[in-house]
C-alpha cells in the first residue's frame, strides 16, 4: 500500500514538473529574442535559426526538391508566384527549441507581403524526425513545404552595388499559433533586424535572385550566406498577416558561410 501511494505521488510530481516545463517553454522560452550582431563582411544573413534542410540553385520550372514520388516543390509552390531567372533557394527548419523570430537578410525595402492560406496545415513531424535521426534527405515526405500557410515577404536591396530581390517565406505548421509581420510594405529594414515571428512549429525559406553565369550580377558563389543576426530597437506597429491570398497593406553563432556544393545540412545556433 505504501509503495503504491509513493509511486502515485511520484508520478504526480513528475506530471507537475512536466506541466511547469511546458508552460515555461510555451510562454517564455519560445518568445526569447537574443541580441545579435551581424558580421562586418558583406553577405546575406540567414533569416532564421535552425537546420538547413536544402540549398538549391534552380531555373524557372525546375523543382527545388522532390518530396516524394509524384510530389515535387517548385519555386512557385514555395514563394507563391512565378519568378523569372535562376534563384538560390534555402530552406531552414526551426525546431521547438530554436529562436522563432525572423530577421532581414539584407538592408532594404519591404516591397510586398502576401499571405497564402495553403491547403490545410499538416504537421512537420517527418522533417523533425529525419533531422533528429540524421536521415537524408531531410525534406523527404515533408508535404508542409508546398501545402501549409505562408506569408511571403519580398525585399528589394543591393548587393555589391547591384540591385537584388529576395523573398523570405514563413511556413507555419499545423500547431502554429500565429505568424506575425511587424512591418508594412514600404518600410525600410536594417540587415539583421527582426521583422516577424512564427509561433511554435515552423520553417523558413529564402529565395534570392542569382545572375546567370558570365553576367556581371551576383551569383551563388559571390553571395555568401552568413549565420549571425542582430535585433535592433526600431519596431513598427505589430501587424498580423491576413489569411486571404492578397498583398498585405499598401505602399547565430560565429559568422560562417554555407558550402553550396555540399548536400549536408548546416546548423544555425541560437543564443
Amino acid at each position: 500500500m505504501g509503495i503504491t501511494v509513493s509511486l502515485a505521488f511520484g508520478l504526480l510530481g513528475l506530471g507537475v514538473l512536466a506541466a511547469i516545463a511546458y508552460l515555461v517553454w510555451r510562454y517564455l522560452w519560445l518568445f526569447r529574442d537574443p541580441p545579435r550582431s551581424p558580421p562586418r563582411q558583406e553577405g546575406v544573413l540567414s533569416p532564421a535559426d535552425g537546420t538547413v534542410v536544402y540549398v538549391r540553385k534552380v531555373e524557372a520550372g525546375e523543382p527545388v526538391v522532390v518530396i516524394k514520388q509524384g510530389l515535387a516543390a517548385y519555386i512557385t509552390d514555395i514563394v507563391g508566384e512565378d519568378l523569372a531567372g535562376p534563384r538560390l533557394v534555402i530552406g531552414i527548419f526551426m525546431s521547438p527549441f530554436d529562436v522563432h523570430y525572423n530577421r532581414a537578410p539584407l538592408s532594404g525595402k519591404i516591397e510586398q507581403i502576401t499571405n497564402y492560406p495553403g491547403f490545410g496545415n499538416v504537421y512537420m513531424g517527418p522533417m523533425h524526425w529525419r533531422i533528429l535521426l540524421g536521415v537524408h534527405p531531410l525534406y523527404k515526405n515533408s508535404r508542409h513545404i508546398v501545402q501549409n500557410e505562408r506569408p511571403v515577404t519580398r525585399f528589394s536591396s543591393e548587393y555589391r552595388d547591384l540591385p537584388i530581390s529576395l523573398y523570405v517565406v514563413q511556413i507555419g505548421a499545423k500547431t502554429v499559433n500565429g505568424i506575425d509581420c511587424y512591418f508594412k510594405p514600404g518600410a525600410w529594414v536594417q540587415r539583421g533586424q527582426t521583422f516577424g515571428m512564427i509561433r511554435i512549429g515552423s520553417q523558413a525559406a529564402s529565395a534570392a535572385a542569382v545572375a546567370p553565369s558570365g553576367s556581371s550580377g551576383p551569383d551563388e558563389h559571390s553571395l555568401p550566406i552568413q549565420t549571425r543576426a542582430v535585433q535592433t530597437p526600431e519596431w513598427s506597429s505589430r501587424a498580423r498577416t491576413s489569411r486571404s491570398p492578397r498583398p498585405f497593406g499598401t505602399a547565430t553563432s560565429s559568422p560562417s558561410r554555407w558550402d553550396l556544393d555540399s548536400p549536408d545540412s548546416t546548423r544555425h545556433q541560437d543564443a
